[in-house]
């Protein structure tokens, strides 16, 4: 007969463990649940185990035990179905040589101790099938969570600003316009849901709305360096857009709206570049414009030419160009931009009694590095227009100086600066 020692003390300790663990695991749980919720739904599954390790190392420890208790469990019974084999064994090798056989009988105390090993028993597995339904039950709610939190939708706001066509001015000379700039996050926040597998068409997301109205409205856009009291930026620097929310609780906010909102905090960087440049003196402008000039030259010739045909066969002589300037604003240069102007002056019906001496002026602005010759045929383009304005005028009974002081004083154009003439040399 097998003498190995009863296994029922280890199980009874294996139980008691067993309970025990699952009890610290229960309670523990209990403690950190509105935690854990709440991390689930802000920061999502890896940030909420992360604050539960304590219940997690409880939860492993728990299950290990119920393990070993079932294995220790299915051991004893094993056992105690070999013993009654010997037994009965023993039984019929007795009565095959004639023999009684006696049963061995069993103490009050073992029969007590069975007993309560019985009942022990039961409330132990008791105990670790509801462990097994609750893990299995909270498992399958928090994979549902974790599905709705994964599946939320991503605003990002740093995206959502773009400047990089807002930049304008001068090289040396740049802005960043405000009035362009471009805010993409939209005023519908079911714009933002609709493509996430959680958007519900029949939901009524009012309370969503309300908040994220004014979350947009609270949204913060700095940028560097500020050029709103005038431009400094150059092609080659860099301008930084900065997106900040202050007042909130992103976390918070993210559970509020159900979406993940990223770029809050963060900066994104453009490097400005193709801004042109003005001239600083007349030479460059001669040198850098000097096919432009020209062409402007020949227009005003042919102005002058066109008007006095069209006067009953009136005819001009001695036309000549008195000069050429480069105009540049005494003030905001970024914004004011320099122009070209071309004055010439002829007589008409010269030597008759209806002789008159005549100005034609030709200007053109913005004048600057990007200023081409096709941009002289934008006779008519208004003003406050994209483009180059081009300008071609006579004056009649006129001396040159009375068409070149209004330019002086900023008349033609801009009504927030005067000018200074600078004489373009002709070759």
């Amino acid at each position: 007969m097998d003498k190995k020692p009863p296994v029922k003390s280890h199980k009874t300790g294996i139980s008691i463990l067993t309970i025990a663990s699952v009890v610290f695991t229960v309670i523990g749980g209990i403690n950190d649940a509105a935690d854990f919720w709440e991390r689930l739904d802000t920061m999502g599954i890896r940030d909420a185990l992360t604050g539960s390790t304590l219940v997690l190392i409880l939860a492993v420890v728990a299950v290990i035990f119920s393990i070993a208790y079932l294995f220790s469990s299915w051991r004893a019974k094993r056992r105690a179905k070999k013993a009654l084999v010997e037994l009965a064994e023993q039984a019929e090798a007795a009565k095959a040589r004639g023999e009684e056989f006696v049963m061995p009988e069993r103490t009050m105390g073992a029969k007590v101790g069975s007993a309560m090993s019985t009942v022990l028993d039961a409330i132990t597995k008791t105990i670790i099938v509801l462990f097994i339904i609750a893990l299995i039950g909270l498992a399958g709610f928090t994979a549902l969570k974790v599905n709705e939190f994964n599946n939320r939708p991503t605003f990002n706001a740093l995206e959502s600003v773009e400047i990089k066509g807002c930049v304008e001015g001068y090289d040396g000379l740049g802005f960043v316009n405000p009035d362009k700039i471009v805010y993409s996050a939209p005023d519908d926040i079911t714009e933002i849901y609709k493509d996430s597998k959680n958007y519900k068409k029949t939901k009524d997301y009012s309370n969503e709305q309300q908040l994220w109205s004014q979350v947009k409205q609270d949204l913060t856009y700095t940028i560097t360096p500020d050029t709103s009291e005038g431009g400094t930026l150059s092609n080659g620097d860099t301008v930084t857009v900065t997106v900040t929310l202050p007042g909130y609780s992103i976390p918070k906010l993210q559970s509020d709206l159900k979406m993940k909102i990223t770029g809050i905090d963060q900066s994104k960087e453009y490097v400005i570049e193709g801004l042109p440049h003005k001239f600083n003196t007349g030479e460059q402008a001669a040198s850098e414009k000097s096919a432009f000039i020209s062409a402007a030259m020949d227009k005003v010739r042919i102005k002058a030419y066109e008007n006095c045909n069209n006067f009953m066969g009136d005819y001009y002589s001695d036309y000549e160009v008195v000069g050429a300037y480069l105009c540049k604003p005494n003030s905001n240069p970024d914004t004011n931009p320099d122009a070209l102007l071309i004055i010439a002056q002829y007589q008409r019906q010269a030597g008759t009694e209806f002789a008159s001496q005549d100005t034609v002026m030709l200007y053109a602005y913005p004048f600057d590095s990007n200023t081409a010759e096709s941009d002289l045929d934008n006779e008519f383009i208004s003003v406050g227009d994209e483009g180059v304005r081009v300008v071609t005028e006579i004056h009649t009974y006129a001396k040159p100086e009375q068409v070149i002081d209004p330019f002086a004083t900023g008349i033609y154009l801009s009504g927030s600066s005067s000018y200074e003439l600078l004489e373009i040399p002709l070759g």
